[in-house]
């Protein structure tokens, strides 16, 4: 969508642009007016509409845009007072300059929006990520769950399994960060659990030494 959502709006303003140029010398002021009414009302109504598009997607406008876009209608603005005035020569400036800004304004609009999109791309690859990670933190968990009952040793796994719950749960809510944070908790929690198994281990090595 990138590529393509640009490319049609942006060729618009480029074939509004040359049309500037082969404007016949002996269109009527009538004509001219038109034109340049057609011209400013059609390039200020698709940044308007991309920026509609963009907060109903929750994605935030860009200062620059906002800058562009309101120099671009005060170009406008002076566009139509030169036509009040008579003046099309001068009208004709002022849009082509409104144009060139709303132009601007598309383009940040554009850029904004494949940013957002990356962000989701790349929060929806770190999801599944994260999910395949804890899923194997929870096989290792039951190979050393089984460690513990081989050795007979009162393991509690109680706490690394709320962890667990609470990373899934807040992943569920699409609070990554807090996910990520939990499941690191579990796996610290995980390795203690470990290094109790080793020391109870070592601990029934040393009494069986005691014992000879």
């Amino acid at each position: 969508m990138k590529k393509n959502s640009i490319a049609l709006p942006l060729s618009v303003f480029v074939l509004f642009s040359v049309a500037f140029t082969f404007i016949p010398a002996s269109a009527d002021a009538e004509d001219t007016v038109n034109f340049i009414q057609v011209l400013l009302d059609e390039s200020s109504g698709q940044v308007n509409n991309q920026i509609s598009e963009l907060e109903e997607a929750g994605i935030p406008i860009p200062s620059s845009v906002d800058l562009f876009n309101s120099q671009g209608l005060a170009e406008y603005e002076a566009a139509l007072a030169s036509i009040e005035e008579g003046n099309l020569d001068e009208a004709q400036e002022h849009a082509f300059d409104a144009m060139s800004l709303f132009e601007d304004a598309l383009e940040g609009l554009f850029e904004a929006e494949d940013d957002s999109q990356d962000q989701v791309d790349d929060d929806t690859n770190e999801i599944n990520e994260l999910v395949d990670t804890i899923s194997n933190s929870e096989i290792d968990a039951d190979e050393i769950r089984d460690l513990a009952l081989q050795n007979d040793l009162d393991i509690s796994f109680g706490d690394y399994d709320d962890a667990i719950e609470d990373a899934k749960g807040l992943l569920a809510e699409g609070n990554l960060e807090g996910a990520i944070e939990q499941f690191e908790n579990a796996e610290d929690l995980l390795e203690d659990a470990f290094d109790q198994i080793d020391e109870g281990v070592d601990l029934q090595q040393d009494d069986r030494v005691d014992e000879f």
